[in-house]
């Protein structure tokens, strides 16, 4: 039949055995491993976005409870018979605030054991959830009699 041209033929009716139209192996199997890649690295920046905002979430809650202690310490009357940080403060669950130290002073350059007679005082506060500290520190005043 003149004119009839074979399929994947050139103009001089040379068939060329790599004018495979279709999609290969190789192209197939390149495609999937830079698909895989792209959705690996995705979900390690997800899962490393989740653990990094479960860990602020956690140091905001204890610096908080840090804070919100020494409040209650400062406002309770000087005494070296210990404090209760947890006045007015409501603590999460899975979370304590505790006065882990006291000392006394009366220059405020060396501290020693409690001694009411010293005008100084420096309590420690600590919130804990159980895998991780955060302390605070408050300097108190003696009122002047």
């Amino acid at each position: 039949m003149p004119g009839a041209t074979t399929p994947g033929a050139d103009a001089t009716g040379t068939v060329d055995s790599r004018s495979d139209h279709g999609v290969g192996f190789v192209e197939v199997l390149v495609s999937i491993v830079l698909l895989g890649t792209v959705v690996i690295a995705v979900l390690v920046g997800l899962t490393t976005t989740i653990i990094g905002a479960d860990e602020h979430r956690d140091q905001s809650t204890g610096i908080a409870l840090v804070v919100d202690g020494l409040e209650s310490v400062k406002n309770a009357a000087y005494t070296c018979s210990g404090y209760d940080a947890t006045v007015g403060v409501t603590v999460p669950a899975g979370w304590t605030v505790t006065v882990t130290q006291v000392e006394s002073g009366s220059d405020g350059t060396t501290w020693g054991a409690c001694d009411p007679s010293d005008p100084l005082q420096r309590v420690t506060v600590v919130a804990s959830d159980g895998a991780s500290d955060l302390d605070g520190q408050v300097v108190k005043r003696q009122a002047s009699p």
